[in-house]
């Protein structure tokens, strides 16, 4: 159970802002640091660092629980000629991030450096994402979990829905009656 809450703004019909998913990010980053803990898993500088697949399906389960569709997780890795790469003349590095073909959100992509914003919005064309149909092919075998870290997604989900997903009052039902 996700004991973090924060303000719920509602979503836009049109564009994307970070300002959207920033309080998203606040929220992830205290999760982070708990997956890392219970997981034995290293600290790090940026607590974005290797969040990125579980970040990623995370917000997307919440865009799709919340009728965006579209939207997907892609990404891979630099053998595949796919990743993210920080700036003109790094190499690639292994990232995800979720897209509708046209818009990039990368809510991790500041775990490469301290110039990047902890929530990226961008084109699809941004020349810093790379993907191939090769990454494409191998995803959805790198986006298969083991039990903990789908239980992170789904909590992680449920963080996010928090935050993000729209105050809408419950409609009362006026079907006619017969």
């Amino acid at each position: 159970m996700i004991a973090n809450a924060c303000p719920a703004p509602p979503l836009p019909v049109q564009g994307l802002s970070p300002a959207l998913f920033e309080p998203a990010r606040e929220v992830l980053e205290s999760l982070w640091e708990s997956y890392r803990f219970e997981n034995d898993l290293p600290d790090c500088d940026r607590p974005s660092t290797n969040m990125c697949v579980l970040t990623s399906l995370a917000l997307l389960r919440h865009l799709q629980q919340n009728g965006y569709s579209g939207w997907y997780v892609d990404g891979g890795s630099p053998e595949t000629g796919s990743g993210f790469r920080p700036s003109d003349g790094e190499d690639l590095e292994w990232h995800v991030w979720i897209t509708d073909g046209e818009v990039i959100v990368d809510l991790t992509a500041d775990q490469f450096s301290d110039r990047i914003p902890s929530v990226l919005i961008t084109a699809a064309g941004d020349r810093r994402y790379a993907t191939t149909v090769a990454s494409r092919i191998e995803l959805p075998d790198l986006l298969k979990l083991e039990p903990d870290g789908q239980e992170a997604v789904d909590d992680w989900a449920i963080a996010i829905n928090e935050c993000l997903a729209p105050q809408v009052a419950p409609v009362e039902d006026i079907s006619p009656v017969a």
